[in-house]
């Protein structure tokens, strides 16, 4: 019976909801219009911005750039940027490793020149492995017993003792304290007899004379391992030869690579661009060519500025801070090592900077030669905050982007 009740209920409800859109059917229809309007505007724009989000950069600001690159490393591997290398310049892969001779390899000279001068006893660290790709232990034996090395003799020796060890000994055999180090050993070697001091002298490795032959032939190569960390040291090969510095060699090798990576312009070696171009201008310097060193300086700090490096990417990355102080430091450095600095030498510097990199500037940059002269005088003039705040505007006047909350 109470459900035979809920039942009738139930259909004098209907029927009542009935009556009301039969006397008010008009205002029904008007709602179920603007309802379908307001769907149909829901959904275009969710297709544009779907749209707009495969075909334009995104701006990511600077707290989630680091997450953000995570994210698509693990995401997309085959594409990830390469690791910054650090100080100890390793390898960049152990297949650099190549053979000079029919007993030597490249990683023998390098590991010979590290040698020279250590603790006979001091276990060779592990990261040799790595960073010589080789085995160090049979390494050592190799080197000892073809002569290239050997122990170091009592002169070699003092030489690795340090300035208040040397001072000790002189002062214990009542002799002279002052001087510089190659005094102080000078002075032993002349006055005291070091028979008594041999136990207490380090015994390290010295390279002997066919050695040290060795590493004066490839100097060139071991100077690349330590100041070359964007070509392999093996590319510096077919100069050991040359009359040029090591210098002037490795700016000629570094600048032709440039060159080829622009021309290429592939995504993928647009991040080098601007090491290539900070290492240049770091080379120039040391030269002392103020041309070159200023071209290069103006192009590294550009490259950084307008985030070439993120072009045809699908995500433009907000430069934080320290990127933007990080360029004003480049553009005070220059100014300080150049002070007859001037517009006529700044415009050329930009001239040079839209030539050599036509190929791959937008439009954008192309045509705002003025306001990059203005970026640079403000790098001069405004504090690091103010620069921030201002190329930050520049960058969303001249990109097409989409600000979008990631």
């Amino acid at each position: 019976m109470k459900n035979n009740n809920i039942g009738c209920f139930g259909w004098l409800v209907l029927l009542f909801c009935f009556g009301l859109v039969l006397a008010y059917w008009y205002i029904f229809l008007i709602i179920i219009v603007i309802c379908t309007l307001i769907y149909w505007i829901y959904s275009v724009n969710q297709k544009k911005k779907k749209s707009k989000q495969t075909n334009s950069p995104k701006i990511i600001n600077a707290q989630e750039k680091s997450s953000k690159s995570v994210q698509a490393a693990s995401v997309d591997k085959d594409h990830s940027l390469p690791i910054e290398k650090n100080s100890d310049n390793e390898f960049q892969d152990p297949n650099e490793n190549i053979q000079l001779s029919s007993n030597l390899q490249l990683s023998d000279i390098l590991f010979l020149n590290w040698l020279n001068g250590k603790d006979i006893n001091e276990p060779v660290p592990g990261y040799i492995v790595n960073r010589f790709s080789i085995n160090p232990i049979v390494e050592k034996k190799k080197l000892k017993s073809e002569n290239y090395v050997k122990e170091g003799s009592i002169s070699w020796r003092l030489n690795k003792l340090k300035v208040p060890d040397l001072k000790n000994i002189l002062r214990k055999n009542n002799q002279k304290v002052s001087g510089r180090k190659s005094e102080l050993i000078q002075r032993i070697q002349n006055n005291i007899q070091l028979q008594k001091y041999v136990d207490q002298l380090p015994h390290v490795f010295e390279l002997s004379d066919k050695g040290s032959k060795l590493i004066n032939k490839y100097n060139l190569i071991i100077w690349a391992h330590s100041n070359s960390w964007l070509i392999p040291p093996k590319e510096f090969l077919p100069y050991i030869d040359s009359d040029k510095s090591n210098i002037e060699i490795s700016i000629s090798l570094h600048e032709e690579k440039l060159i080829k990576i622009i021309k290429s312009a592939s995504f993928n070696d647009y991040y080098e661009f601007e090491r290539y171009e900070d290492y240049l201008a770091d080379l120039y310097d040391k030269l002392n060519n103020e041309e070159k060193y200023v071209e290069h300086t103006i192009n590294g700090a550009f490259l950084d500025y307008f985030l070439i490096n993120s072009l045809n990417s699908r995500y433009y990355f907000e430069p934080d801070y320290y990127d933007t102080f990080q360029i004003q430091s480049k553009i005070i450095d220059l100014i300080q090592k150049i002070p007859e600095m001037n517009d006529l030498i700044l415009q050329g510097a930009i001239a040079t900077f839209i030539k050599d990199y036509s190929n791959i500037l937008p439009e954008y940059v192309k045509n705002n030669s003025e306001q990059m002269l203005n970026a640079l005088k403000d790098a001069i003039n405004l504090s690091p905050q103010e620069l921030h705040h201002k190329r930050l505007i520049n960058l969303k006047r001249y990109i097409t982007f989409e600000s979008t909350e990631i």
